[in-house]
């Protein structure tokens, strides 16, 4: 029994080998036209497509309103004015208010002139690097240091993803060099080589004077790719349809009638046409004010032209479009195409609040992979250059973002004041929400107070401060 056991297993294995796989999932389904890239190297994928994808987006950010505006409006909703640095380093006594102020003075002094060109303010090129991001997939800033240069000899000098090469690059200690990325054998990112297209070889620059920053969404994946690129090619039909309708409204435009005739040749010698010469001797053509009579011979009529261009289904198909590109842009439609219309206060306030999410994890990265390092290399720098006694390179800080005013101030400020009641927010975290440095806004009360005084007015009388029955009475809010 346990040989005849042994043979049925052995062909009901083999009866399974030979019996086609079932798929379990009808998105994997064959014989269906579609035949996805076996994208196993994605490196490859996006060094084979990533020259043309940027000279796309470059190109509908050039010409392409919508697109303009998408990048326009994400970099200005992640940097705003600028993603300021504040220092918190303590001392026994609690937090070191002197020694603060005197290295925000420091970093600040550096924001004015900070890049190679010695006019870019550090702001500026936070949203250069979005910018680069946006329409290259990536972006890069290279330390230097130049000791003529004053007051402080160090600053940040971008460069173009595009230069990032294999060509004549020169790696060493056995490393190898996967699209312009030197690599050890451990995997690790070593080198960058840059290549400007003109000089005999590429230049090695060590990756502890690099500054590169990109979305990483595959394992193992060095270069980035333009987070556009899904919308590429709906935004190029789109474009093309839009002028190609208004080419068509503009020429139905200028075509008020059309004149039927029998005899083509003789309606044209009736009005002194002869091949593309014209007589307009005796030319059967009267001007009344603003208006042109005509003349017709015989059997001929004309058909007033009804433009119907563009059509009612113009304007939902571009909508349409549009809320496309704002799924594939990540920009909300309401900011991508302008249109407000018909939006209620929950809508606006989801709208809002969704967004900001995003920013915020956006604006996150973008501090991990370029602010933070930057203040450590500006701090060693300036102790380095004898600017500080002690390097404060790392030392205890944050960043102030930028974040979108509340749609209803006096509810939010309400709110955020039972929060502060509760000990769950601090008056700096709600300056910061306001988009406000807490201690530049206590000195102004400050000096506002002292010229109230000076002036026989008490604060509360400059501010017209009300009472909260009065702050939840829309009556008198209105007055």
């Amino acid at each position: 029994m346990k040989f005849v056991s042994s043979l049925w297993n052995n062909f009901r294995n083999k009866s399974k080998l030979r019996r086609p796989v079932k798929r379990m999932y009808k998105a994997a389904k064959e014989n269906d036209g579609w035949l996805p890239v076996n994208d196993i190297d994605v490196n490859f994928v996006i060094a084979a497509s990533s020259p043309k994808v940027r000279a796309r987006v470059r190109q509908l950010v050039r010409d392409f309103p919508y697109f303009k505006r998408a990048l326009k409006k994400i970099a200005d909703f992640r940097i705003g004015k600028g993603i300021t640095y504040n220092p918190l380093v303590f001392n026994s006594d609690g937090l070191n208010v002197p020694l603060n102020n005197e290295l925000k003075n420091h970093f600040d002094s550096w924001c004015e002139r900070c890049d190679n060109t010695g006019r870019m303010h550090f702001y500026e090129l936070q949203k250069l690097m979005v910018f680069q991001e946006l329409e290259a997939g990536e972006y890069f800033l290279v330390k230097q240091y130049d000791k003529n240069r004053k007051p402080y000899p160090f600053f940040l000098s971008p460069i173009e993803a595009d230069q990032l090469s294999n060509y004549k690059s020169r790696p060493i200690n056995d490393n190898t060099v996967n699209y312009g990325i030197e690599q050890n054998k451990y995997g690790q990112i070593v080198a960058y080589h840059f290549h400007d297209g003109f000089s005999p070889k590429s230049m090695r620059v060590s990756s502890d004077y690099v500054i590169n920053g990109l979305e990483v969404m595959r394992p193992g994946q060095l270069r980035g790719i333009s987070p556009f690129v899904s919308s590429v090619l709906a935004a190029n039909s789109l474009g093309e349809y839009i002028g190609a309708e208004l080419d068509a409204a503009k020429k139905a435009a200028k075509i008020l009638a059309i004149v039927e005739s029998h005899d083509i040749p003789g309606h044209q010698q009736a009005r002194r046409y002869v091949g593309e010469k014209e007589n307009v001797n005796n030319a059967r053509i009267e001007d009344i004010e603003n208006a042109i009579v005509e003349y017709l011979r015989p059997n001929e009529k004309m058909n007033f032209v009804d433009s119907k261009r563009p059509t009612n289904s113009f304007s939902p198909f571009v909508k349409f479009m549009l809320q496309m590109l704002s799924i594939g842009t990540e920009c909300p439609y309401e900011l991508l195409s302008g249109d407000y219309e018909g939006l209620s206060f929950s809508s606006l306030r989801g709208i809002r609040m969704d967004y900001q999410l995003s920013i915020d994890c956006e604006v996150g990265r973008l501090i991990n992979q370029a602010l933070d390092p930057i203040q450590k290399w500006v701090f060693d720098c300036l102790y380095l250059s004898g600017h500080t006694k002690i390097n404060y390179a790392g030392s205890n800080h944050t960043w102030r973002t930028n974040k979108q005013w509340p749609i209803q101030r006096l509810q939010d400020s309400k709110a955020a004041a039972q929060e502060m009641k509760m000990t769950a927010m601090s008056p700096q975290m709600f300056c910061a929400d306001r988009n406000n440095d807490w201690y530049q806004v206590i000195e102004e009360i400050s000096i506002a107070k002292k010229i109230a005084e000076s002036k026989g007015l008490s604060l509360d009388e400059l501010y017209g401060v009300i009472s909260t029955a009065d702050a939840g009475n829309d009556a008198y809010l209105t007055g």
